[in-house]
């Protein structure tokens, strides 16, 4: 059972991890409280499908909460951008969207961030 630590200390994620856990369960536990690292295997229950919907200016108007399709993406950002989302934080900040939320079921996540290359 994980227990809030008082008073939480500014480095952690203010959880306490029982030491008599496997090095495995632990590791997944500390992944879980304080986020996964993108180099880190994210587990297939922190990959969910969402729509991709925009709002945005059109000529005579503004459009909200407009769905688009994966064909609707143009080819070059089809692998970066799909109908799947990493849900790579913290437990604390996927607890806290849902708070945040309750009265409109909607939780809004930005597109993530492009990736660069180096080139040599």
């Amino acid at each position: 059972m994980f227990r809030p630590c008082l008073p939480p200390r500014s480095d952690d994620s203010g959880y306490s991890i029982s030491g008599s856990l496997s090095p495995e369960l632990r590791d997944w536990a500390s992944m879980e409280l304080r986020g996964y690292e993108k180099s880190a295997e994210l587990p297939s229950y922190r990959k969910v499908a969402a729509p991709l919907q925009i709002d945005g200016t059109v000529p005579g108007g503004i459009t909200r909460h407009q769905t688009i399709g994966s064909m609707g993406i143009p080819d070059f950002a089809r692998d970066a951008i799909n109908e799947i989302v990493a849900l790579r934080m913290g437990v604390r900040e996927i607890h806290s969207m849902v708070d945040q939320h309750q009265k409109d079921h909607l939780v809004k996540l930005q597109l993530p961030e492009p990736q660069t290359s180096s080139r040599t």
